[in-house]
């Protein structure tokens, strides 16, 4: 798949650089996000990811707390993950 490379627009219009510390690739991938002591579990798409962090769609991103666990499938990669931004039911993550 493509790297994303496109720079973003802010709200006046301006083009500013990618600020990611990695590439991310387009995927598209299932996600399982886990917080509370495992106690809450959410499923959520993965629609871009690198190493360093992935953007996330899901229903409840309303109720995803600023850092949660998730484990991104089919490659079972585990790790912790904390809320960089959100919008709508996107949400946008960096890995620790």
């Amino acid at each position: 798949m493509d790297a994303i490379t496109e720079n973003s627009i802010g709200l006046d219009g301006v083009v500013f650089r990618e600020r990611r510390d990695g590439r991310r690739q387009k995927v598209l991938k299932h996600g399982v996000i886990s917080f509370n002591r495992n106690m809450d579990v959410l499923d959520c798409v993965v629609r871009n990811e690198s190493v360093t962090g992935a953007t996330l769609y899901l229903n409840q991103a309303d109720a995803l707390p600023d850092e949660f666990n998730i484990m991104i499938l089919p490659s079972s990669r585990k790790c912790t993950a904390r809320v960089r931004w959100r919008s709508g039911d996107r949400v946008g993550v960096s890995f620790e």
